[in-house]
């Protein structure tokens, strides 16, 4: 089998949102021959409507789904491959790639086209005490590298799921404590070319996951060719990467609340930047404590007092877990997770609140130093922040309120805008 990744050909499309990677990709992909096959991967349906509709006078882009004799997307997965079709998926299901699907990638030289970075590296849902008690002994084996190896065949108990990742050879158990499950680097060196679609591709996780396997990019910015020579309203392209010079614009358009009440929950005399609003934090307050009610009556005083919002202005993000416990009376709908990416969905957005101070997974940063491989947490926290905030009404360059409490979130945010990050 060919391991296209070998000639380098992996290039990562690194701009602001807004700035038209994917006007990019579809002008590629109309402009190619049709004897290239592409696969674009993105994060949501409504961005695989796009991709459909604005190459179909020169393509035939198709979307798996579940009428075969499988009834499943998978499957059908694999037979567009087979046919060597065009294809536009979600990542939910790229993430299912299989040894099958490593074979079928190579019979009519793909090109991977994927938007946003996926979810590369996860930490398993699976307790300490499993591990030591239930599993370690009975059901696996971990070799001399931390691969977890399956001992029971015919196994059908609660930790089916488990054993499904663990015999696709990429689960890996972590100072003995956490599983690490990771997607196959090989279905990367499958591909003729590999473009990746995002910003601040040097702070995510997906960076770090090619650098302990040694996998080399390119990286590339977006230029705007005015008038366009292709028929085109705009013609993008692919030029020699730079670091953003268009950041500061959003200065005057993101106004954060400066309140010192409001954002004292948010102080920290840590200097690791560790405060109340962490997620491991978060998730062990119960709903009457003291710093859950503050959250929430800040919450309720900003929407409601300050930016006097209705909740169809509104998007706030915390921990998953906990944010029926701070939900502010009447904004439940507003809630975004802060892991929501590559969606139009919320442009009308124009109040936002962000009561999280973002870090890396402990397992997952352990899991890259084991390989050599040092995480920025800062970095890291900041690209977090503003891809959810690129969700709001600033992707149409409208102004925003932003109530930030968490100081060292907040002092990232101040430094990207004024172009030092």
């Amino acid at each position: 089998m060919i391991n296209y990744i070998e000639k380098k050909e992996v290039t990562v499309v690194d701009a602001t949102m807004g700035m038209g990677k994917t006007s990019w990709a579809i002008q590629m992909i109309n402009n190619s021959p049709l004897t290239h096959k592409f696969i674009v991967v993105t994060p949501y349906l409504e961005e695989i409507e796009r991709i459909i509709k604005a190459t179909e006078h020169k393509r035939n882009f198709i979307e798996p789904d579940i009428r075969n004799s499988k009834g499943t997307k998978f499957y059908s997965l694999k037979q567009l491959l087979e046919k060597g079709s065009d294809i536009v998926t979600t990542h939910a299901l790229f993430k299912e790639a299989d040894k099958e699907i490593l074979d079928l990638l190579t019979l009519h030289h793909y090109i991977l086209i994927m938007d946003e970075v996926a979810d590369v590296i996860e930490k398993l849902n699976i307790t300490k005490d499993d591990i030591e008690h239930s599993l370690m002994p009975k059901l696996i084996e971990v070799d001399a590298n931390g691969k977890v190896i399956w001992k029971v065949k015919d196994y059908d108990g609660e930790f089916k799921s488990l054993k499904l990742m663990v015999e696709t050879e990429k689960v890996f158990l972590h100072n003995g404590t956490a599983f690490i499950w990771e997607f196959p680097i090989e279905v990367f060196k499958k591909f003729r070319k590999v473009y990746i679609l995002t910003y601040m591709f040097k702070a995510q996780i997906q960076r770090y996951f090619f650098d302990i396997h040694g996998l080399e990019y390119n990286m590339k910015s977006i230029e705007v060719v005015e008038p366009s020579t292709t028929g085109y309203t705009k013609e993008y392209k692919l030029v020699d990467y730079r670091k953003p010079d268009d950041v500061t614009r959003f200065k005057n358009l993101i106004h954060i609340c400066e309140d010192e009440k409001l954002n004292d929950i948010g102080e920290s005399t840590s200097t690791q930047g560790y405060d109340n609003l962490t997620f491991s934090k978060l998730t062990k307050l119960k709903k009457s404590s003291p710093i859950i009610k503050t959250i929430k009556n800040n919450l309720y005083t900003f929407f409601r007092h300050r930016c006097k919002a209705t909740s169809q202005q509104v998007m706030w993000a915390c921990p998953k877990d906990v944010r029926k416990n701070i939900n502010p009376q009447g904004y439940l709908k507003g809630f975004i997770p802060s892991n929501k990416r590559a969606t139009n969905e919320f442009m009308d957005r124009n109040v936002c609140a962000y009561i999280l101070n973002k870090f890396m997974n402990p397992s997952i940063v352990g899991f890259f130093e084991s390989y050599d491989v040092t995480v920025d947490q800062d970095l890291y926290a900041l690209s977090e922040l503003v891809q959810w905030l690129f969700r709001s009404a600033i992707r149409n360059d409208e102004p925003i309120e932003l109530y930030i409490p968490s100081n060292r979130m907040r002092t990232l945010l101040k430094m990207w805008l004024d172009g030092q990050l």
